[in-house]
């Protein structure tokens, strides 16, 4: 496949029913006295050590995506107002388009903190201390374009974000491209989805660590989509249950494993506030767990996240210098109109009811946006 500039291109429109909550393979309801058990990657990546060290406060992470439920018992209090692209308010229920059950799932991947005693049952997330920050760019129809998404990150910007996670299927946009290179002057760490059975434009971008999928048995999620270029890590994503508005779901895709390393980023910014971003990405890539053929592979990129190594590990420091770009206080007006661009598709964890792509050619290629 020619992924070069000249052919970087995706034209889709995707319908999806944002009322139903289906991922790649069989999603199923889990129940809230079961999600902690069913939570194996907890165990795997030794969080109750990591949350000794610390759980991510002060730290906040925006989730570019469908919207947040602040209600949903295992987050409540940990999500601040946010954005809709759309209106430039925060997401509000009523309001066309509001569809928080991605979003909802994500966040408390993130920053979830359990409930009831002990906050035993629920959620627990990677950072529970953390923040979320909503940034809600889908549309009423469950359409997003890449103008939005790069309008997304920079309100995330605007708003203060320390971490960005963005589990969903992109075009490969040069909005996009310029809002992530912000980002990364800004020393704001860009984490995205690789894909489920479709590549996400994430992956291609300079600045975004792309995250693919594990199973419980630590391997590589067949039928998911790897790295483009052996540059980013791999996370827990098969069957992971999540949190979602009136309860929880259980569901495999590279959104859940994105938003797993969105968390352990979130560990590393809290411990290491002052590393700069080039260092912060190093050290979440050298203190990976190497799992394939050995050194960094598509599968699994540098390998599999290490939380409590990423926290305590001696990294050798690389400097970058200061940024070349100053923060703005608010969006561009370019990345605030959202017209006439090629659609987004949101990563796992949510229903389809119709996919019609339509091909458009720059150079002559067309890269498919499937189900992811």
């Amino acid at each position: 496949m020619d992924l070069s500039r000249s052919g970087r291109v995706v034209t889709a429109i995707v319908v999806l029913a944002v009322a139903s909550f289906v991922a790649v393979g069989t999603a199923s309801p889990a129940h809230a006295d079961s999600v902690r058990d069913d939570a194996w990657y907890l165990e795997d990546l030794r969080i109750t050590e990591a949350h000794r060290i610390t759980k991510g406060k002060g730290v906040v992470v925006a989730v570019v995506d469908s919207g947040v439920d602040p209600t949903h018992p295992d987050i409540v209090g940990n999500v601040l107002p946010g954005v809709d692209i759309f209106t430039g308010e925060p997401p509000a229920r009523g309001r066309d388009g509001y569809t928080a059950y991605h979003g909802t799932a994500m966040a408390g991947l993130i920053a979830g903190h359990g409930h009831g005693p002990g906050r035993r049952s629920g959620v627990l997330g990677i950072a529970p201390e953390a923040k979320i920050l909503p940034v809600k760019v889908t549309r009423p129809e469950g359409l997003s374009t890449g103008r939005e998404v790069a309008s997304g990150i920079e309100w995330a910007l605007s708003l203060g974000a320390d971490v960005i996670s963005v589990s969903l299927q992109t075009p490969t946009e040069t909005l996009i491209d310029r809002a992530v290179k912000k980002a990364w002057n800004m020393g704001v760490p860009v984490l995205g989805a690789t894909g489920n059975d479709g590549p996400s434009g994430m992956q291609f971008v300079r600045g975004v660590i792309p995250v693919t999928a594990i199973g419980s048995d630590g391997g590589f999620v067949e039928g998911l989509q790897p790295m483009w270029k052996p540059i980013g890590v791999a996370a827990p994503g098969g069957d992971i249950p999540t949190a979602r508005e009136g309860g929880y779901w259980t569901n495999t895709g590279t959104s859940n494993s994105a938003a797993i390393a969105a968390g352990v980023m979130a560990l590393i910014k809290a411990r290491y506030p002052d590393d700069e971003i080039a260092h912060t990405y190093r050290r979440i890539r050298v203190t990976a767990d190497d799992r394939g053929v050995g050194g960094d592979d598509s599968e699994y990129g540098y390998g599999v996240v290490n939380p409590v190594a990423a926290l305590t590990e001696p990294v050798p420091y690389v400097s970058i210098g200061a940024s070349t770009e100053p923060p703005e206080p608010t969006p561009s007006a370019a990345a605030r109109d959202t017209s006439k661009v090629p659609t987004v598709v949101i990563v796992g964890g949510v229903g389809w009811l119709a996919v019609l792509l339509l091909g458009a050619a720059v150079g002559g290629v067309v890269l498919r946006a499937r189900r992811r």
